[in-house]
């Protein structure tokens, strides 16, 4: 079944879908995007609590998958199985497959977007992630099993991650000096202004 499903997908590439998967797909190689998403919503939309947590919580999924998973079930990729399925070249596919590393650090970090940033960002970020994970799949160096189990890997790892932040992390990355300080002065600002237009003003 999986076989079939990736040589269909590899008799219907075409050279301008190929080259957007393969960027799609960079985007998620070493969970490059993702961290990069983390150190903007720190330094710019000044929100520690999200970034803080997503770049911690990709890496942990990244370590769970890439050190411990990938290397207990050794799970070739699909160019590596005789079934007839070419990788694209100079696509990242390092190691085993299963699961899918692109597919666990992505549906992670949208995981806990979605539980800590709201709904609104979270769904963007899951359709980053689908996109990275299908691209996988496209381009032939991952099996659709792995994505599957790689995204199951992932909202777990995302759920528990933001957990541990409600629970026990909250308060102190949420105050941690010189990040939110930015914020917490707009939102002064602004709530000195709106206190000022809501005054009577003189004759």
């Amino acid at each position: 079944m999986e076989a079939t499903i990736l040589l269909a997908l590899q008799s219907l590439r075409l050279p301008v879908l190929t080259q957007l998967a393969a960027l799609v797909s960079a985007f998620g190689n070493y969970a490059f995007i993702w961290v990069v998403i983390g150190i903007l919503l720190i330094v710019f939309a000044h929100r520690n609590d999200v970034g803080i947590t997503v770049i911690f919580t990709v890496i942990l999924a990244g370590i769970i998958v890439g050190f411990i998973l990938q290397p207990m079930f050794a799970h070739v990729r699909p160019y590596d199985a005789g079934i007839g399925v070419s990788a694209v070249m100079g696509v990242s596919r390092t190691g085993y497959s299963f699961p899918s590393f692109h597919a666990a650090t992505s549906f992670a970090a949208a995981t806990v977007i979605a539980m800590i940033a709201g709904r609104r960002w979270g769904s963007w970020a899951f359709v980053g992630a689908v996109l990275i994970s299908l691209s996988r799949v496209y381009l032939g160096v991952e099996w659709p099993i792995d994505i599957v189990v790689g995204a199951v890997v992932g909202v777990l790892v995302g759920v528990v991650s933001a957990w541990v932040y409600n629970q026990f992390l909250h308060d102190l990355i949420r105050d941690y000096p010189g990040v939110n300080r930015a914020r917490s002065g707009r939102r002064s600002v602004s709530s000195a202004r709106r206190r000022e237009n809501a005054a009577p003003r003189m004759p």
